[in-house]
């Protein structure tokens, strides 16, 4: 958003190279399914810090999915995942497998507390009506807080592009 005057051939050779450099960046970026991948990856630690803080502080953890959110996007970044139309909905895609994974495990982990074995837990998080609501609770809770950074992922950041455009007017 800074100006400055170029004379026509400046500008053409200016405009040529952001687009050198814009093709160099995309054809170094890998593809979507790595940046997904990284997504995930970067998504576990605020999993298994959701379910540490439902355990062992007793406290609904719902408040991590922000956190599993900006997770996400940095993973995806960081794996270099392809910048495109896609990247958005892939990252919020992402976070919603991570807080549901998260629920399921944090409700598994509290039967598991009461005494039940793993594949009893699992049992009954499938039949109990109870585990059932409280995994329903959380999970809304969950997808309302994580709802501030996907609106923010889809309507409000936007991508790092190099642009340059000739002056609508030059005032002397």
């Amino acid at each position: 958003d800074t100006g400055i005057i170029l004379c026509n051939t400046c500008f053409n050779q200016t405009e040529n190279s952001f687009y050198e450099i814009e093709s160099e960046r995309i054809s170094e970026e890998k593809n979507y399914l790595i940046g997904f991948l990284g997504s995930i990856v970067f998504s576990i630690p605020g999993i298994i810090a959701w379910v540490l803080i439902a355990i062992y502080l007793e406290r609904l953890a719902s408040g991590m999915a922000l956190i599993i959110a900006f997770l996400g996007l940095k993973g995806y970044d960081y794996f270099k995942g392809r910048h495109g139309k896609l990247t958005k909905y892939i990252i919020v895609l992402t976070n919603i497998v991570s807080i549901l994974i998260a629920n399921v495990m944090t409700v598994i982990a509290l039967l598991a507390k009461e005494g039940l074995t793993i594949n009893q837990a699992i049992l009954e998080f499938q039949t109990n009506q109870a585990a059932k609501d409280i995994f329903n609770q959380n999970t809304i809770i969950s997808f309302i807080l994580a709802l501030l950074v996907w609106i923010w992922l889809l309507f409000i950041m936007k991508d790092k592009k190099l642009t340059i455009k000739l002056a609508d007017k030059f005032e002397k």
